[in-house]
């Protein structure tokens, strides 16, 4: 079977807006992510549910990130409703919204996704809440039942087994302000894919009431999916062959990023690989569903979730490098990767025109040099060449 409702949103997403083609898909499988929370998993010993967080990371207004949320938004309040989040909330406003009993359908809002097109506002926001807000989102991906202790208002709440999926969007600008290097070590940061443009498309004006009929056939496309996930929910285990890819892919990546550790010593990527590769998974799910739900994750599903991931991977490279700029110790490790590129030697003058001005830069170079992660050769003209030193 073929793809069916990434298609038809593909279709209706670039006529709908000009955002990069990459935001669309990311925005489809959010889609996806959705209407499958509770409804379809990866089975074995390790449940893996299908909640993804992903984040759009990009210049201002450029990019349409918030354009981009808000249509895979207006599919889901069409196709799935009562799994649209709140958009106006604090740490304790969320978790109060999840407990309580939604009107239609009796039930607590467990499964839902977070469309938080205004993400930076959220984070900074959480820090009046001793970053909390943080630990709970890390705790809500992970599924784990989560009860909070109400002072003086009586009653507790308490959210069961919740599935949850974020899409946030932010610029580089307000990723920077309200997050710190040390968060990109840390489980928060760790749990979210992360897009950023690939290829920028022509601008245009999009009239406003353009291709209703276009969001009515994908809105329909996905209520079909939605009906069959319901008639059984499962879980769906891999074929032999699509967990080959997977196993090999793996392995790939992990001796690339222990040969970039022994240049760098305990980059962040490290850390972020060992959460990268089941959301790897999650994305063959949901690949998946959009050609037949009902059989395991064949090779082919596993191929177009490694392909998007690819550029995930370096959409996380890009936001960490962009965003934690000014962070000393991913400074250190930033300059050392340049350098590590030029194996004829980087110009120490080019330090400037690859990371801007910097205050810290003169520490940073004497900081990898006594760590002996880098030397240096002065010529006789006077400028200075940088090298990676070879580990011994």
């Amino acid at each position: 079977m073929s793809s069916r409702f990434i298609n038809a949103y593909m279709d209706w997403f670039a006529e709908s807006t000009d955002a990069p083609f990459a935001f669309g898909e990311a925005s489809a499988l959010m889609c996806l992510s959705t209407i499958a929370l509770g409804r379809r998993w990866i089975a074995g010993a390790d449940k893996v549910n299908a909640n993804l967080y992903l984040m759009l990371v990009g210049p201002s207004s450029r990019a349409r990130k918030s354009t981009t949320i808000k249509r895979a938004r207006e599919i889901i309040e069409i196709v799935n409703p009562g799994r649209v989040g709140p958009t106006d909330y604090t740490a304790e406003g969320l978790f109060k919204w999840m407990s309580e009993k939604d009107d239609q359908t009796g039930k607590s809002r467990t499964r839902l996704t977070l469309f938080a097109s205004e993400f930076a506002a959220d984070l900074a926001r959480s820090a009046g809440y001793k970053n909390s807000f943080r630990d709970d989102l890390t705790n809500l991906y992970d599924g784990f039942d989560i009860e909070k202790v109400r002072a003086g208002f009586g009653k507790n709440m308490a959210v069961h087994a919740p599935r949850v999926s974020v899409f946030a969007a932010v610029t580089y600008e307000g990723l920077r302000a309200n997050t710190t290097g040390t968060d990109w070590h840390t489980g928060f940061l760790m749990r979210f894919l992360y897009v950023t443009p690939i290829e920028w498309r022509e601008l245009r004006v999009i009239p406003a009431d353009a291709n209703n009929t276009q969001r009515d056939f994908v809105a329909w496309q996905l209520t079909q999916l939605k009906e069959t996930l319901m008639q059984n929910p499962q879980g769906l285990t891999m074929t032999p062959d699509a967990t080959q890819l997977y196993a090999q892919s793996y392995l790939q990546h992990m001796r690339v990023v222990a040969a970039e550790k022994r240049t760098q010593r305990e980059l962040p990527s490290e850390v972020y690989m060992q959460r990268f590769w089941p959301n790897v998974r999650k994305l063959a799910l949901l690949y998946q569903l959009d050609t037949d739900p009902n059989v395991p994750i064949s090779y082919m599903a596993m191929q177009r979730a490694l392909a998007f991931a690819a550029n995930c991977w370096n959409g996380y490279v890009h936001a960490q490098r962009e965003t934690t700029i000014g962070d000393f110790s991913t400074l250190a490790h930033a300059v050392v990767d340049e350098i590590k590129k030029s194996p004829t030697g980087l110009p120490m003058a080019q330090l400037t025109d690859i990371f801007g001005p910097s205050m810290v830069m003169g520490a940073v170079l004497k900081f990898v040099e006594a760590a002996n992660l880098v030397r240096r050769q002065q010529l006789s003209d006077g400028s200075v060449l940088l090298f990676v030193r070879k580990p011994n």
